[in-house]
């Protein structure tokens, strides 16, 4: 009984310290917006060389996505 009570406290320190690191900022987030706002325009440009295309852009900056149909030019 003794050894489950030690392990009951060993898994109520590790889930506190889960707790505390969920409210941690993540360090890369301005990186990872950057990068996903650079692979988000470079998807826009490959798609635009597809007549037709349903394309989806995040015009608001806050997550609402617009939908659009990019034409191929003519001639």
């Amino acid at each position: 009984m003794l050894g489950q009570q030690e392990a009951l406290k060993h898994v109520d320190a590790q889930l506190e310290t889960a707790r505390k690191e969920a409210q941690r900022p993540f360090p890369q987030e301005d990186e990872l917006k950057e990068k996903q706002a650079r692979l988000d325009q470079l998807n826009i440009e490959l798609n635009m060389n597809s007549p037709g295309t349903d394309l989806l852009d995040d015009l608001s900056g806050e997550g609402e996505l617009n939908k659009r149909t990019v034409s191929q030019p003519e001639g």
